[in-house]
């Protein structure tokens, strides 16, 4: 039984007795489950999964970063809460330290779902070719440029950061609604900078996003923050790790910095993945540090260096 997810899909998992069933979360080529349900498909509490994640991640068998995600989840109130969510590394980690016969049928299971769930994208990518093959070319391989704002991109630097999609895993410096005034003010802000460290993300000749590489001062002199957003309707396409790499390249090669990071909401798990995959680490995870539309969110630190760049 398969429900649509506004991420991935929910299968319905059945333990080898019939007595447990679990709705489980397909996402991102692997597989969820929350603490609760990581109890109850091993027949254990909550305290005891609670317990072996921590020791996991102590003994740096896994990164937390790599493996938990804070999800929207729907509870039976039909109210929607922020939820830890782990993957099916950790989910079998856990398993083999309280119940390594259901962790070995549940790894079984999981494979076979995730092969025939990798299997059924491939089709449909290359029904798309056969289809669309000019608009899954643009899908794919999308052309953008990295370049100084200039005053007449803010038609479309309104349109794009008018979004509380994007404004939501923001600082509160970036504002919504976003006004023309508030696109004026932030061009005027960065457009003369020397050396530019703020940049337009042109697409399709719009500025449809920004990225920027920030500099540190007093103790902090050798390190430099990297803050980025991307227009919704280009989501997915790998632009934002390809902006990210060349900003990446272009911070060390235009500042003395030996170190640049990202700050991005523990809630965000798309942003964690491009910065994994522009080749970042997480190397910290601050308890509740933001604080965001009333709810608090952890705050992850992701860096590079300038001697894993080359």
């Amino acid at each position: 039984m398969k429900m649509s997810m506004d991420r991935g899909e929910i299968i319905i998992y059945q333990t080898p007795d019939g007595a447990t069933n679990l709705d489980v979360r397909l996402a991102d080529e692997t597989i969820w489950l929350t603490q609760a349900q990581i109890a109850e498909l091993f027949g254990t509490k909550r305290p005891a999964i609670t317990k072996h994640l921590t020791n996991i991640f102590y003994d740096a068998e896994l990164e937390e970063c790599s493996v938990c995600s804070i999800l929207e989840h729907t509870a039976k109130d039909r109210k929607t809460y922020q939820t830890k969510f782990y993957n099916l590394d950790a989910i079998l980690s856990v398993g083999y330290r309280v119940n390594s016969k259901n962790a070995t049928k549940f790894r079984i299971w999981a494979n076979k779902i995730l092969k025939e769930y990798i299997v059924r994208g491939y089709v449909i990518n290359q029904r798309a070719k056969v289809d669309q093959l000019e608009d899954l070319k643009q899908t794919v391989i999308m052309n953008f440029t990295l370049r100084p704002f200039r005053d007449s991109d803010l038609s479309s630097l309104v349109k794009y950061a008018n979004n509380y999609n994007i404004a939501k895993f923001l600082t509160n410096q970036f504002p919504h609604p976003y006004t023309d005034e508030d696109g004026r003010k932030f061009i005027s802000s960065v457009a003369n900078n020397d050396p530019i460290n703020v940049f337009a993300i042109e697409i399709n000749g719009e500025a449809a996003g920004a990225i920027g590489i920030f500099p540190q001062s007093d103790i902090h002199e050798k390190n430099a923050e990297t803050g980025y957003w991307l227009a919704e309707p280009f989501w997915g396409n790998g632009i934002t790790t390809r902006a990210i790499v060349e900003t990446v390249e272009y911070g060390f090669r235009t500042f003395d910095v030996t170190r640049i990071y990202a700050r991005p909401f523990s809630n965000n798990p798309a942003s964690h993945r491009v910065l994994e995959k522009a080749g970042f680490t997480c190397e910290a995870r601050l308890k509740n540090a933001i604080y965001k539309n009333g709810v608090y969110f952890d705050e992850l630190i992701y860096a590079i260096r300038r001697s894993d760049n080359g």
